[in-house]
């Protein structure tokens, strides 16, 4: 008998996020396994990851069980304030979860991690006010990464920052994680700035939501404004390694949302 899985059969090429599916990590990973995501992305301040007692033995505990679950840890997300890198009373807080979480990373074999920049405010000088202290973070965080071997995915409201800050940073493992929950973009928007990040772009967060002129309400993935099939096209480009992470943290049922979201990723996909 042939028992070759059909396409749809498959894992799903996407991650995701499982903070907000409780503080059991084996029962978060179990969620994400059972709606056939092929990866995990989850933050450094998770109460498992966090915990005192998660040394060496944890860490390998942590490995098997994802070999066991058959996933990848794609991404640990380090904790962000509102400001980001532009707060320089929270700058140091910033720092320090961004650089341990790039460790923990390495360590958990991870292959990315992504951070909340915040975004530049706005003066009638200047559309995107880059400091020299915004890029020294920045650049700080850049070359631990690249030390590591990681990608580090940084991702802000605001494209012209992003693309202003990679230009001043240059190569390396820098890349954009377009978060789409962050983006205050309608759908065609959304899709010109992914144009111009072009090879920038290392990651999409997705986070479908209603827009108006006031507000956002989220909503489960392909249920709000996001359109989901036109950012999967611009992610089978031949030259795209970047990751696609699905984010249900802002959802009143996030593992029903997992499920909804692997469903319309199935029938979205190219």
């Amino acid at each position: 008998m042939n028992t070759t899985k059909l396409k749809t059969d498959a894992p799903l090429s996407a991650s995701l996020a499982i903070d907000a599916l409780g503080p059991d990590l084996r029962a978060a990973m179990s969620v994400a396994r059972d709606t056939e995501f092929s990866g995990i992305a989850v933050a450094n301040h998770h109460p498992e990851l966090a915990s005192l007692d998660f040394g060496p033995t944890a860490r390998r505990h942590f490995r098997h069980l994802l070999q066991r679950q058959h996933l990848r840890l794609t991404c640990i997300r380090a904790v962000s304030t509102r400001n980001g890198l532009f707060d320089s009373k929270s700058l140091d807080r910033v720092m320090t979860s961004a650089v341990g979480a790039i460790r923990l990373a390495y360590d958990l074999g991870a292959s990315a991690v992504s951070l909340y920049t915040g975004s530049p405010s706005r003066s009638s000088e200047s559309t995107v006010p880059l400091t020299d202290a915004v890029v020294a973070a920045a650049q700080s965080l850049a070359s631990e990464a690249d030390r590591a071997g990681l990608k580090l995915c940084l991702s802000s409201s605001s494209i012209d920052f992003l693309l202003e800050l990679f230009g001043r940073l240059g190569a390396g493992h820098v890349r954009a994680n377009l978060d789409t929950g962050r983006l205050a973009l309608d759908g065609e928007n959304l899709l010109k700035a992914a144009d111009r990040l072009g090879p920038w772009v290392g990651m999409w967060t997705l986070a479908d939501g209603i827009r108006t002129k006031t507000s956002f309400r989220p909503t489960e993935l392909g249920r709000g404004d996001l359109p989901v099939a036109e950012i999967l096209v611009h992610t089978e480009g031949l030259n795209w390694s970047g990751d696609v992470v699905v984010d249900v943290r802002d959802l009143p049922n996030p593992p029903q949302g997992a499920k909804v979201a692997a469903q319309m990723l199935r029938s979205a996909r190219p």
